[in-house]
C-alpha cells in the first residue's frame, strides 16, 4: 500500500490523525499532517511515523500550465528527524517524497483531479534542527 488521500468518518481515525482529511500510509502506520496553511510560509509540516513527529518546513508553490492543469512545486528547506530515527534518513526522505507526491496540495480528494504533476525537492543541506533551536517551530 502507498500513500493516499482519505476522508475519515470514523471519529476515532479522526482524533488518531488529527483530521477527517488525512495523507494516510496505512500498512506503514505513517501520515502527513499540516499544522499551518492559509498562505503562511513556511508551511509547517509533520510526517508521523513509528510513534515519532518528522517536522519539516516547506514551500508550496503551485502553478498552471498551458493547458490549465496544476502542477504543484514542493521544496523541504528544514527537516527534523528525532535522534532514534536519524539512522533510516534515507527511507524517511523517500517517504515525506512519496506522502508529498499523494498528498498533492491540501490532502482534500476532491481536487485532487485538477493536479497533474508533483514535485518534491529537499535543500542541498536539510538540516536537522531540535525543538527549542531559535529558527524552529
Amino acid at each position: 500500500m502507498a500513500f493516499a488521500n482519505e476522508y475519515l468518518t470514523d471519529e476515532a481515525e479522526r482524533k488518531k490523525y488529527g483530521s477527517a482529511h488525512v495523507t494516510l500510509d496505512r500498512e506503514r502506520d505513517a501520515w502527513l499532517t499540516r499544522s499551518g496553511g492559509g498562505g503562511e510560509r513556511p508551511e509547517f509540516i509533520e510526517l508521523h511515523w513509528q510513534g515519532e513527529e518528522i517536522k519539516m518546513h516547506a514551500y508550496e508553490e503551485p502553478q498552471k500550465n498551458a493547458e490549465s492543469e496544476i502542477e504543484i512545486n514542493w521544496y523541504v528547506a528544514k527537516m527534523s528527524i528525532p535522534e532514534k530515527l536519524e539512522v533510516r534518513r534515507k527511507e524517511i526522505i523517500k517517504m515525506v517524497t512519496e506522502a508529498l507526491i499523494a498528498h498533492k496540495s491540501r490532502g482534500f480528494i476532491q481536487f485532487d483531479h485538477r493536479i497533474k504533476n508533483v514535485n518534491v525537492e529537499f535543500s542541498d543541506h536539510v538540516i536537522n534542527y531540535k525543538a527549542g533551536d531559535p529558527t524552529w517551530m
